[in-house]
């Protein structure tokens, strides 16, 4: 950055028609959350590779609430622990994504793997069973250890001044790799909801959650925003390439009986995830969905990368990730590790003037992330989010 860089504001002009505007585009990793208390790579690795089996065993959190399949939720919990206790000894280095994929591979149906999954299979309950069941299990145990108070809001203050400011005249694309809550916790704290949009629209949405607390006898419907991929008027836009903690798939039945993903919704705090409804068109009626078990996000190195395909939201999102690198001015790319080959790709592909601006903010840049700032001719500013100067990017 050069100190001659700064941007010129305007403050006193009136804002121009969205369509009119120049845009700019931010990416998150995982670094940008961690001094919000949110844990990196490392961490869940080390956090989930030692799991106790008395956690796995009695935790509320991931415990299946289906009476119907209490028993196979059980059994699973027992599973898991003993796979990952196995994993863990067969490959020194634990990776929670790849251990991910591993669990949508085949390798887990075979060997000794094969041999602790037998123990627990019954007629009733089959070795697919099993794998579909830890499975869920898992992305449970990612979903608790993301799910935790925001600490240090302060450090993001330089932040926000920029979100508020560039907002004025500028689109601004903020693209997070993240499944936490933190950026919209942000967008409240400097009360700029009303410019904001993540591509869900509760209007018109025929999705009902129910809020319920006992304690004051209180108990109504919440009407629940979906994604339609609708952004307009919106001077921040967000979008979660991997998805969200409070994101949920509703499928359908379509023809047979296999239930069919017909849309992403938003669940707002308080909301059970098995409470979901949906109005009966032509009929003054709900039908219940209580299939819903853990947040709908995308994990695994190789699995995700074979799942932005899927037309339901991560196409979408993908698309929209291309395009706006197309339309930006500039590129700020805060705590992204550099390791996903596909968002590495659309950079490379879709970033295309060379004169475009590019900045990748990493105290402590690897090799990796240095590698391919070089790739991208990308300024390294080797600081915390907290440390940047955000009025000096040159837009």
């Amino acid at each position: 950055m050069k100190k001659g860089d700064n941007i010129d504001l305007e403050y006193g002009a009136n804002p121009n028609p969205m369509n009119e505007r120049k845009q700019v585009a931010l990416l998150f990793g995982a670094g940008f959350s961690a001094p919000a208390g949110l844990p990196t790579a490392r961490i869940l690795n080390k956090n989930l590779k030692s799991l106790s089996e008395s956690y796995l065993n009695n935790s509320n959190n991931i415990r299946n609430t289906d009476v119907y399949s209490q028993d196979k939720d059980k059994n699973a919990r027992k599973l898991l622990f003993e796979i990952i206790s196995l994993y863990s000894r067969e490959f020194e280095c634990f990776d929670y994504e790849e251990f991910y994929d591993f669990l949508h591979s085949s390798s887990v149906r075979v060997g000794r793997y094969e041999e602790v999954i037998n123990k627990f299979v019954t007629e009733r309950i089959t070795l697919g069973d099993y794998v579909c069941c830890i499975t869920e299990i898992y992305n449970k145990l990612i979903n608790c250890q993301l799910t935790t108070p925001y600490n240090n809001l302060d450090v993001y203050d330089g932040l926000e001044d920029f979100l508020s400011h560039v907002a004025r005249q500028y689109v601004i694309n903020v693209h997070t790799l993240n499944h936490d809550l933190l950026f919209e916790q942000l967008i409240e704290t400097a009360n700029l909801q009303m410019n904001f949009s993540d591509g869900f629209t509760e209007i018109g949405s025929p999705y009902y959650g129910i809020y319920e607390n006992k304690e004051y006898n209180v108990r109504y419907h919440c009407r629940l925003a979906r994604f339609t991929n609708n952004y307009k008027d919106k001077a921040i836009r967000l979008y979660k390439l991997h998805g969200s903690l409070n994101y949920v798939l509703h499928s359908r039945g379509k023809e047979s009986i296999v239930l069919e993903p017909d849309a992403c919704l938003k669940i707002p705090f308080g909301i059970n995830y098995k409470n979901i409804l949906e109005e009966i068109e032509g009929k003054d009626e709900y039908g219940a969905y209580p299939f819903a078990e853990h947040p709908y996000f995308l994990s695994g190195t190789n699995t995700k990368c074979k799942m932005y395909g899927d037309s339901l939201i991560w196409r979408r999102l993908q698309e929209n990730f291309k395009q706006n690198l197309r339309k930006a001015n500039c590129l700020i790319i805060i705590g992204y590790g550099c390791k996903d080959k596909v968002i590495n790709e659309s950079i490379k592909k879709n970033l295309g003037n060379v004169s475009k601006k590019v900045y990748l903010i990493d105290p402590k840049p690897s090799e990796n992330v240095s590698a391919f700032a070089r790739e991208i001719k990308a300024e390294i500013i080797k600081m915390g989010v907290g440390e940047v100067d955000f009025s000096q990017f040159n837009l």
